[in-house]
C-alpha cells in the first residue's frame, strides 16, 4: 500500500516540542554574534481522539516494511511542514524521523521563492492559479476552504497514493460523505484505521518514558555574525548589566531579540 502522510500526523502525535525562550549575545573580539535558544517543553494532546491515536502512529511506523507500506510526500506537503514546531515523543525523537518517506514530484510544483514569513499565502495562491479541472472539481464539492486538501486528493489521484493518512477528522468526514459525488479512487484515514486493517497494536506505555534515551534540555541556534559596531556594543553592555542585576535580584524575564 503507498501511503501519503499528511503532516498534521507528525504535529499531533507530538507530545513535546522545541520552544524558543531566549536570545544571547556576546563580543568576540571585533565580532558580534547572537544565539537563539530553545527548550524542551512537553505539551498536551489537541483533543481526547488525538490522545487515542498517538500511539498507534509510532507503531505504524515500526511495522509498515512488514507489511509492504511505503509512505510518500510531496512539494506542498513539506511546505505545510515547514510551519510546524519541530515535533518529538516523550523521548526527544522527532515523529517525522520514525518514518521512511519518499518524496514525488508531479506537475504542479511551486518554482518560486518562499520566504518563510509568507510560506502559506505563497502556496494558497500558486494553488488558486491551478486550472486543472479535476482539481476545480475536488474544491467545488469539498468547499471554498479546501484548497491544501483538495491538492492532496489529486496528488493522490494522479501518482498511484492508495491513502491520505491525516489525523483531520473533518476532512475525514467531509470526503466519505461526498466520495458518492467525487468518485475518487484513494481512502483518507487515520493511523488507528491503518494500522485496524493490517491487525498493527498500538505501542504500549513504556515507549513513552524518559528514561528509553536521554534528551538535551536546551539548545542553541546562532542567529547571525556580524562586525561589531559601536551601537552593537552599547547594546551588549547594557545586555550585560542587565543580565548581572537578573542574577543578583533572581529576576524573571527574558531577552528576546
Amino acid at each position: 500500500m503507498h501511503v501519503l502522510i499528511d503532516c498534521n500526523v507528525f504535529r499531533h502525535a507530538a507530545l513535546s516540542q522545541w520552544e524558543h525562550f531566549e536570545d544571547d549575545c556576546i563580543l568576540w573580539g571585533s565580532l558580534f554574534v547572537a544565539f537563539r535558544k530553545y527548550r524542551y517543553v512537553h505539551k498536551a494532546p489537541s483533543s481526547l481522539k488525538i490522545c487515542r491515536e498517538i500511539p498507534f502512529v509510532p507503531s505504524l511506523s515500526a511495522h509498515a516494511e512488514l507489511h509492504g507500506i511505503k509512505f510518500f510526500t510531496y512539494q506542498f506537503m513539506e511546505i505545510e511542514k515547514m510551519n510546524i514546531r519541530t515535533p518529538c515523543d516523550w523521548n526527544g525523537r522527532r515523529i517525522d524521523g520514525l518514518f521512511d518517506v519518499s518524496k514525488l514530484n508531479w506537475e504542479h510544483d511551486y518554482n518560486g521563492i518562499l520566504l518563510h514569513e509568507k510560506l502559506t499565502t505563497t502556496l494558497r495562491r500558486h494553488i488558486q492559479r491551478i486550472s486543472d479541472s479535476r482539481l476545480l472539481e475536488i474544491k467545488s464539492i469539498l468547499g471554498s476552504k479546501s484548497d491544501q486538501d483538495s491538492c492532496h486528493i489529486l496528488f493522490c489521484e494522479r501518482n498511484k497514493i492508495d491513502t491520505l493518512l491525516t489525523l483531520d477528522y473533518k476532512l475525514i468526514n467531509k470526503f466519505r460523505e461526498n466520495n458518492h459525488r467525487l468518485k475518487s479512487t484513494i481512502n483518507i484515514m487515520a493511523p488507528s484505521e491503518l494500522c485496524n486493517l493490517y491487525n498493527i497494536p498500538p505501542v504500549d506505555e513504556q515507549w513513552f518514558t524518559r528514561d528509553q534515551n536521554p534528551i538535551r534540555n536546551t539548545r542553541i541556534v546562532q542567529l547571525f555574525a556580524r562586525r561589531a559596531t559601536l551601537r552593537d556594543r552599547i547594546f551588549h553592555y547594557i545586555y550585560t548589566k542587565m543580565r548581572l542585576l537578573r542574577r543578583k535580584f533572581d529576576l524573571d524575564f527574558r531577552f528576546k531579540f
